[in-house]
Formats: structure tokens, sequence, C-alpha cells
């Protein structure tokens, strides 16, 4: 399909030489080029303007409101054989734009031609033009090109990647001022997405629902997330100046350790007009949780850090005022969220490590007690021991920063008979992406004789104060441990 565009620009610019005279390819001195110019300034003049109407995507009945800029320049281009100074060539441009939403091609700049004859319009993606004037690329510059014809108003198609994506429908002319189709500064643009989302930054809070149990309700826990315009280096532009481009971002952070803790995302390209806002994609996941223990625990790469990448559907609440829904996808379906605005500022953690601390310690303050009860052995011949589990917490250093972690004291009543399973101190490790809190305690083996001595291993779910599952060391597993708060 795109190949048809240029095809039929290619065909407007041998019809417009041989109608008018003016045809691009023609080289007949400075007169000659004089005469083209000035007949395309009149040419295009004619139909310089801004224009307002709908797009209906094709093949459903998804329409929105675009406007479309059409207007000319004058560009330099390189002398005549035998003349040393530079030439002006007349050349038409547009720009499509949503009227009541952030587009994908917004901050693209077309160039093309048009036929005072036919009527035909033809524009193409200008990479050269859409840059600013400081050599940078704004977002919202997917290609598109346009195949229309110009009468009362305009009509035609609009083609991305080659194929047929939409057509014009009532397409009318409005104004002759086109300044709002000039390519915007980065500082117009981010003033341009302030004015826009200004109805939806802010600071939200809600709740996290999860579908963590194969049955049951929801998993829910107190969510928070900031929706803002950043300034963001993305390339570098005329002498390797950096570019600061701006995006909506938005930061996503749980109240508790786990998968997707506290995520940056930014906004993606992606043309849905029946949703305000655009798609966002995750570009920094801290996964939080892990072992923890005294000394050096390990870092933040337990067994719950296993996401990647994620991305983050969001889109106003029809149900309420400042409030918003949305999804959150990994591998499938990950959770839904509902915020409503707390505030319209960006109330982000005032110190990092901070954060990442309480964090932590409202993860594991619900399990901080004592736990009584007994050990059911496997051996038929031992008798069932009394057992004693204290968890409490500690500092540790987890990825070379100290924060709160959690540790395990195991006593059993009565040893004598087995002193070699009398005490041990574990490191926790707190899983909340599970149907249930899962807590994994363990030992390291001491150093000695006996290899493994030392080393005890006990997992389990928490569920109203109980946590109950198989008690294991350096002999393998020795019986089951149920233990109440």
């Amino acid at each position: 399909m795109r190949n048809l565009v240029r095809i039929l620009l290619a065909v407007l610019v041998v019809v417009g030489g041989a109608s008018c005279g003016v045809g691009l390819e023609d080289t007949g001195g400075d007169s000659a080029r004089d005469q083209k110019n000035e007949k395309l300034r009149d040419e295009y003049e004619a139909i310089k303007g801004t224009y307002e109407g709908m797009v209906r995507i094709s093949g459903t009945t998804a329409t929105f409101p675009v406007k479309l800029y059409l207007f000319w320049s004058e560009v330099q281009e390189a002398p005549l054989p035998g003349d040393l100074k530079p030439g002006i060539r007349v050349v038409l441009r547009g720009r499509l734009m949503q009227s009541n939403y952030v587009g994908d091609s917004d901050n693209l700049i077309l160039q093309g031609q048009y036929d005072s004859i036919t009527g035909r319009l033809v524009l193409e993606a200008d990479e050269a033009a859409s840059k600013t004037s400081t050599g940078c690329r704004l977002g919202g510059q997917d290609p598109i090109s346009i195949s229309a014809t110009i009468g009362s108003g305009v009509s035609g198609v609009i083609f991305r990647n080659e194929q047929e994506w939409a057509r014009f429908e009532n397409m009318k002319f409005v104004t002759r001022d086109v300044s709002g189709g000039s390519i915007l500064s980065e500082e117009q643009e981010y003033r341009r997405l302030q004015t826009i989302f200004e109805p939806v930054t802010g600071t939200y809070e809600g709740e996290l629902s999860r579908r963590l149990c194969s049955s049951g309700p929801a998993t829910k826990e107190p969510f928070r997330l900031l929706l803002y315009i950043e300034r963001r280096q993305e390339g570098t532009g005329l002498n390797g100046a950096p570019c600061y481009v701006p995006r909506l971002m938005t930061r996503t952070l749980r109240n508790f350790d786990g998968e997707l803790a506290d995520v940056k995302y930014k906004s993606v390209a992606r043309f849905d007009p029946s949703n305000f806002l655009p798609q966002f994609q995750s570009e920094t996941i801290v996964n939080g949780g892990g072992a923890s223990g005294g000394g050096n625990a390990g870092g933040d790469n337990g067994s719950n850090n296993t996401v990647t990448s994620a991305i983050l559907e969001l889109d106003t609440d029809p149900t309420g005022t400042d409030q918003l829904v949305g999804s959150i996808v990994t591998t499938g379906q990950w959770g839904q969220i509902k915020v409503k605005r707390i505030d319209k500022a960006i109330i982000a953690p005032n110190d990092e490590l901070v954060a990442r601390r309480e964090r932590r310690a409202r993860t594991y303050a619900p399990f901080y007690a004592e736990y009584k009860g007994s050990v059911a052995p496997y051996d038929k011949t031992v008798k069932v021991w009394k057992a004693n589990l204290k968890l409490y917490p500690e500092e540790g250093l987890v990825g070379g920063v100290r924060v709160p972690v959690m540790m395990a004291y195991y006593t059993r009543e009565n040893s004598s008979n087995d002193p070699t399973i009398g005490a041990r101190l574990m490191q926790v490790e707190v899983t909340m992406d599970a149907c249930k809190p899962l807590l994994i305690m363990h030992s390291e083996a001491d150093p000695g004789p006996i290899p493994g001595k030392g080393r005890m291993h006990f997992s389990s779910p928490y569920e109203n104060g109980t946590l109950k599952g198989e008690l294991v060391d350096h002999r393998g597993p020795q019986g089951v441990m149920t233990v109440k708060r």
C-alpha cells in the first residue's frame, strides 16, 4: 500500500509538470524554477488551512476527531549547474493530529504533492522535517501516509505499515490559520502534554487485586501510582547535544515486597482512540523480597524475583471522579488496580533507601511473634516433641545496603535423645506472591566432620497465625512441624 502512495506521488509530479509546467523535475534555470515555485505557492496557498473532522479505523465502527494541517514552506536545494547560488524549492507540508487524545503520529510532519486539476493529495512522512530546531525527535512520530482528494473537504485513506489503516469522514475546512501545524520544541511539547494530561496526572492510592488462589476471593493490598510528565534524555541532536524528550510516565509502588514492588513505566506508541491514556511498558523493575538474615543476606534475589518486564494498561474510571482502573500484564494477567487521585502533585519517596526499608518492614512485621507447637516425626519410633519458633527482626545487608531482615530461632524443648536437632538459627524468606504468604526458613551447615550438620529447612504458608510444614535437617525430612503464635 505504501508503494501505491509513492506511485501516486510520482504520478502527481508528472501530471503537475505536464499541466502546469512546474513539475519538480524541471531544470530550466532560475527563471523556470521561479515560475514553478510561484505556481506551487498559488496552488498550495489555495488549500492551505486547518481541516477538522473524523477518522474511522478500517474494519471497525470506531471514530475519533482529528485535525489536518496543510501548509507550504520553502527549502534550500543544491545550485543548478553553473550556478553558485542555492536554489529554493516550495514544498507542501501536512500534519495530522488527534483532537482529544495524544496520537502516535501527532508530531510527524508530512511532505507531498497536490494536483489542483484532479484535487489529488498525497503526503508521506518527512523525518528530517519532523525534527525540532535542535535536531531532536519528539515522541508521536509513527510513520503514516495519506492518499486523499480535496474538494469541499478532505476525503481519503490513511496508511500505517503499508496497510490501509483508516479513512477520513466529514473533514471540513475550518480556518486559514495553520500555526498549530508547525513542529514543536521540546519545551512546547512538554507544556502540551502537561495541558492534555493535567486532568489525570498526580498521586493515586487504592488497591491491587490479584487472583493468587485457584478459588475464593482475590487477594488485595494497598497500592500507590504516580502519573507524571518527565523530560527524558533520549538520543542526541545537533552537534551531539542531548535531546530531552517529554513523555508521560508512571511509577507503581506496592505496599509489600514481592514481584513488581517498585516499577517505573514509560508510555509507548499504541494507537487506541477509545482510551485516553497510552500503554505503558516497564523500564525499571525492583522485585522486592528474597532472602533475609544477619550479615549478607543474599540480596533482593529470592524466590519471587522472576518478573523482568511488564505492561500497564490504564483508563479513567467512569464510576468515580479522579479514579483510574487498569491491569498489569507480565507473561499473563498479573493483577488489576483501582486507584483514586489524592493529590495533583507527585508525592514520591523523599529517600529511596528509606522507602525500601519501610516496604520490607511492612512485609515482615505481621509475622514477628513467638510460635509454639510440636513436631510429628516420620520415624514412628520417635515420640512427638514440643517445638518453639521465634520470628524477630534484625538488620542485614541486601545489595550492600542495610535493611530490615527477619530471623527464625527454632528450639526443641527436650533434645536429650536427639541433640542434633535441638536448636537452630535460620534466615527467612517471605513470598507475598502466593495464595497465602509463604515463609521459607533455612540455616547453613556448620563446619565440622559431619557433612551438612547444622543445616535446617522449614517452609510453610501462613494462615490465621499458624505455620505447618516439613522440617528437614542434614539427614533429610524429619517430620511435620505445626506451630501457632
